[in-house]
């Protein structure tokens, strides 16, 4: 059984080309299948040390 005190550190880098990618991705993927919206969803409510990506 762990520790009532566990914690951990999370650290993410993410570049700014690698941002880019995946947007140009998601916006490309819409075009391509004739969507109208691109969503964009994060996970900060449980990653409140991170972006939440």
């Amino acid at each position: 059984m762990l520790a009532q005190d566990t914690t951990g550190v999370l650290i993410k880098p993410i570049s700014v080309e690698n941002s880019e990618r995946i947007v140009r991705f998601a916006f490309d993927y819409a075009r391509e299948n004739g969507r109208k919206k691109v969503t964009a969803v994060h996970k900060a409510n449980i990653m409140k040390f991170s972006d939440g990506l």
